[in-house]
């Protein structure tokens, strides 16, 4: 059963409601259709998932600091040092210390957390965050302060694959030899070759991972906005204000959006209110890849499933919901036929008749975000 015109949150739990014959909630609360929908969500996906692909970048960058500057690391020879460098972790190679850059002051100086280079003559090595290697990435990103939830700024599943060197005919997917995921989220690359020296502006340092992630459903009832800030926002931002969005709400975590002139799809990393048409701030992964202009359209994604499983997405949480629900009739004292025993067996039909059609679209390719 497909779903032509696409379904929002509101219309599959309608049409759920239809499948249980429950239209009016006398039965099931839509709270309880709710825990439905989520668990229908997580089981769907180990079957077949949403694949997001997300860019990251290695880093190799080398040089010789040349000034004693405490707690700073400068190097007036190279110019290398970007903005973007905060959080990443440079090591003094001569005195093996290591340090974190905490702040950019300008191309030739970084502050760090601590004085890792006294003599100002030492060599140095940066590195991504949490990384000790040139061939390390990590995967994680940090929310927002008061997300207070850890770095994990999205649900995966799995990765599903990994691409290096980018935009090659054919793609080139690394084996699962070829790379390895160690703890903190770190992922390190087992490849012969270098990575190139990322101060080149031209440098092939790009991995792309392919994420296996759970299915969404927009819980708005308005799939359009406008960024809210005259200034606009540069690249690399995580968080923007947005405004003519719907009257009031909940933006949820996970719901993904595109703006209009920029590259790339983002996901909402924090549970935002919506009042007065509208939502500030919006924070979001991955960091802007291009700037935005006031007044840019955001586009919010209605869902991730494909119109032609929402039918069967469906069967599958009436089936939970059903057999969820059964377990009230247990201690009950009926006359005639066992309710539970009927709700139950409903359910477990409905669940394994979902299960089956979900197998047999396993092998067909899911829908992939491009960047």
């Amino acid at each position: 059963m497909g779903y032509p015109e696409g379904l929002t949150y509101s219309n599959m739990r309608d049409v759920i409601e239809q499948k249980l014959q429950d239209t009016g909630n006398a039965v099931f609360s839509t709270t309880e259709l709710d825990y439905a929908i989520e668990e229908a969500s997580r089981e769907y996906s180990t079957y077949h998932p949403y694949i997001y692909k997300a860019e990251f970048n290695l880093e190799s960058r080398t040089g010789t600091a040349d000034t004693d500057t405490a707690s700073a690391l400068v190097d007036t020879v190279k110019d290398q040092f970007l903005s973007t460098d905060v959080g990443k972790w440079v090591y003094n190679s001569e005195d093996r210390t290591w340090a974190q850059v905490t702040a950019y002051v300008d191309e030739t100086q970084l502050t760090l957390n601590k004085d890792a280079f006294p003599d100002g003559n030492e060599p140095y090595q940066i590195f991504n965050e949490g990384c000790t290697d040139s061939k390390e990435f990590s995967i994680d990103a940090p929310q927002q302060p008061d997300g207070a939830l850890g770095r994990r700024t999205f649900d995966w599943l799995k990765i599903d694959k990994i691409e290096y060197p980018i935009l090659q005919d054919p793609p080139r997917f690394l084996k699962r030899g070829e790379w390895e995921l160690q703890e903190n989220n770190i992922i390190r690359l087992k490849i012969t070759d270098e990575p190139p020296d990322t101060k080149d502006s031209d440098a092939a340092d790009e991995v792309w991972v392919y994420f296996a992630l759970r299915h969404k459903l927009s819980q708005l009832t308005t799939l359009l906005g406008k960024i809210n800030l005259e200034a606009g926002y540069a690249a690399g931002s995580t968080s923007v204000a947005m405004d003519d969005l719907q009257s009031i709400g909940t933006l949820y975590k996970g719901q993904e959006f595109t703006i209009d002139n920029c590259r790339g799809i983002y996901i909402v990393d924090y549970q935002r209110t919506i009042a007065s048409n509208a939502c500030d701030p919006v924070s979001f992964w991955p960091p802007l890849k291009d700037a935005v202009v006031d007044n840019e359209t955001v586009r919010f994604k209605l869902s991730t499933l494909s119109y032609s499983h929402e039918g069967t997405f469906a069967d599958l949480a009436a089936g939970k919901a059903a057999m969820s629900k059964a377990r009230s009739y247990i201690n009950k004292i009926n006359y005639g036929p066992n309710p539970y025993r009927y709700m139950y067996e409903w359910g477990k039909l409905k669940y394994e008749d979902a299960l089956r059609e979900l197998k047999k679209i396993d092998d067909v390719a899911p829908c992939i975000a491009l960047p």
